[in-house]
């Protein structure tokens, strides 16, 4: 209901405009699709259509769009007529996802899948983990198997390695040894198994255990000394941050007479007349 309002500016000059009510209609409903599609195998090559039948509950115009659906395929944004020419590589399953919308907005997704008949299936992969939990300092090496249902010739790819990681692509081996200090998580390794027309993919998280570090001495310079006199030598090492290092000598190998500390690597020997040599 709308009434005119008349207003007097300070030149009199008048003003006429309309004010009213609307009142609240409720919530928007979204259309609902009424069409089933009962038959969906196709054939290669030939011409696939589906009529969509919806209906808005507020008696409102309904449109179409195409959110998903192999390539090639349309529907008419008027008519929800859907269309596919199916050509001879298409792929043995075809999700399909069509938007149907009314004039406020409110949107209802009608889902379908299409099955071409001998169409071509995409590659499995045959021995790959649901997750990688490694250690620092431990080495793998990951061979990737896919086989192919149509006797196909697979080909390998990999993304979102992490830093260090090697993929062969062509013997399909991933080589890591997580560095010290490289322990945590890692965002998924994405395995890409490919036919030349299909493609399947596969996300594998990685994990990083916190590893040991092995000690390791640095080789002091040579030294010489004379019999009768003194030779001192301190020896240097590192190892896991967590852990003491302690020097031995393997074995009987220390001259006679020598001594090389354990706790300071210090080496000290002072050699004997009739030790030359």
């Amino acid at each position: 209901m709308a009434q005119t309002v008349g207003l007097l500016s300070e030149n009199r000059a008048r003003v006429d405009f309309a004010v009213g009510a609307v009142g609240d209609t409720g919530p928007n409903l979204s259309p609902v699709v009424l069409s089933d599609l009962s038959d969906t195998l196709v054939e290669r090559g030939a011409t696939f259509s589906y009529q969509i039948d919806a209906q808005d509950p507020e008696a409102g115009r309904v449109l179409f769009a195409l959110f998903a659906g192999p390539p090639g395929m349309a529907v008419d944004g008027l008519t929800g007529l859907v269309t596919w020419d199916v050509p001879p590589d298409a792929d043995e399953l075809n999700p399909v996802v069509i938007q149907v919308f009314d004039d406020l907005g409110a949107v209802t997704l009608h889902r379908f899948e299409l099955e071409v008949a001998q169409g071509n299936r995409p590659p499995l992969f045959g021995n790959l983990p649901s997750e990688l939990v490694l250690t620092e300092g431990q080495p793998l090496a990951l061979q990737v198997v896919a086989s192919d249902p149509d006797g196909d010739a697979v080909v390998f790819l990999a993304d979102a390695l992490p830093p260090g990681a090697r993929f062969d692509a062509a013997r399909g081996i991933l080589s890591w040894t997580p560095a010290y200090g490289q322990a945590g998580a890692y965002p998924p390794i994405r395995f890409f198994a490919s036919d030349g027309q299909s493609v399947t993919e596969l996300l594998v998280p990685v994990s990083v255990l916190q590893g040991v570090v092995p000690p390791s001495i640095r080789a002091p310079e040579a030294a010489s000394v004379t019999e009768g006199g003194r030779v001192l030598l301190r020896l240097e090492g590192e190892g896991d941050p967590g852990r003491a290092l302690r020097f031995v000598a393997l074995g009987n190998t220390l001259p006679r007479g020598a001594s090389l500390d354990r706790l300071t690597g210090l080496f000290d020997w002072a050699p004997g007349y009739a030790q030359a040599g």
